[in-house]
């Protein structure tokens, strides 16, 4: 049986992976500080389900599920294992967790060691609300950084909306990047995105790549 590991040390996070249109004012896109509104540094022996959402569905070629084989902490550290089993009708085991509150604008962040397998396809992502805006794509969502290990070292973000996403292929380029990252499977990089009302800033290691300005006041781009 083959096993590929997904490590994260530390999560650091305003809020959740989910947004509202009723939210509150937003920072200011010059903002230079940030004030720490939630973090999981997965300190206790089991994943905190107050604040996460554990998935145990079937999905693509993998089942996820909340396992300890696929999902469980060690030491300090949340590991999210890729197994290659056979699970409800599906070829590989995997994880899938999401956070349970949300905040609007702000500074998210993980720190993570990314597996070594063909296989792999782990990512740190966001979506808005399916009862505010409806199913993707018109909710939209934000890999802050997706990763395909068959094309290592590049890592990706990408951003998807009702305008543009990967199933119409409609102004990818600028919606989509990516940079390379030698050792994204031996060490801890930390992956990060800072969200203002008009454009998202995107780092590794506090270092911008790549900053996405709205198009317009359309939700939908």
């Amino acid at each position: 049986m083959r096993s590929i590991i997904f490590y994260f040390s530390m999560l650091l996070l305003t809020g959740i992976l989910a947004c509202k249109k009723s939210d509150p004012q937003p920072i200011t896109p010059d903002a230079t500080s940030w004030n720490l509104v939630w973090a999981d540094e997965f300190e206790s022996d089991t994943l905190n389900t107050g604040v996460w959402d554990i998935s145990d569905t079937p999905k693509g070629i993998t089942s996820r599920t909340g396992r300890s084989e696929n999902l469980r902490i060690e030491n300090g550290i949340l590991i999210m294992e890729l197994r290659q089993e056979e699970h409800s009708g599906m070829q590989y085991t995997g994880s899938e967790i999401c956070t349970k509150g949300y905040k609007l604008y702000g500074k998210y962040e993980c720190r993570a060691k990314l597996p070594g397998s063909d296989k792999a396809w782990p990512a740190f992502w966001m979506m808005g609300d399916w009862g505010e805006y409806g199913a993707w794509p018109d909710c939209g969502e934000v890999d802050i950084i997706e990763y395909w290990g068959h094309d290592h070292p590049n890592i990706y973000t990408n951003i998807h909306t009702q305008y543009s996403n990967w199933e119409n292929n409609v102004d990818r380029n600028n919606h989509s990047t990516h940079f390379s990252l030698n050792d994204c499977q031996d060490e801890f990089h930390i992956y990060a995105m800072e969200w203002y009302t008009d454009h998202l800033n995107f780092l590794v290691d506090g270092v911008k790549y790549w900053t996405y300005i709205r198009l317009d006041d359309n939700w939908r781009k």
